[in-house]
């Protein structure tokens, strides 16, 4: 019976996103502060959630912000090492923002997919 569910939310995820494909984003220079815009590729659609998958390695720490540009900003950091990361909620908006603030990271690279429901 849950499978069932899962099928049926899964089968509505792909027919209401905004793309049926991710788009990416690659943090090369992982050594400063970056900031992204991340936008549905559809103006008029209406986004109610935001998946996305942070992979890849630093040598250091550092963090990543999602926000709003207002008043809403979920604060995710990673220690030296592998990152492996998904991020999946509720979020109302056709754009985020997601800012990169690394700590005495000098080598790596990361990767970031996203796409809006």
């Amino acid at each position: 019976m849950i499978m069932k569910y899962l099928i049926y939310f899964l089968l509505f995820l792909s027919i209401s996103s905004c793309r049926q494909e991710k788009k990416s984003i690659k943090i090369t220079d992982v050594s400063k502060y970056q900031e992204f815009l991340l936008e549905c590729p559809e103006e008029n659609k209406t986004v109610n959630s935001l998946l996305i998958e942070i992979n890849g390695v630093i040598d250091g720490n550092a963090t990543i912000i999602k926000s709003n540009g207002k008043n809403v900003n979920y604060k995710y950091e990673f220690k030296r090492g592998e990152i492996k990361k998904v991020i999946f909620g509720d979020w109302y908006a056709p754009t985020c923002i997601l800012k990169y603030k690394p700590n005495n990271v000098d080598e790596g690279e990361i990767d970031i997919k996203y796409i809006f429901y």
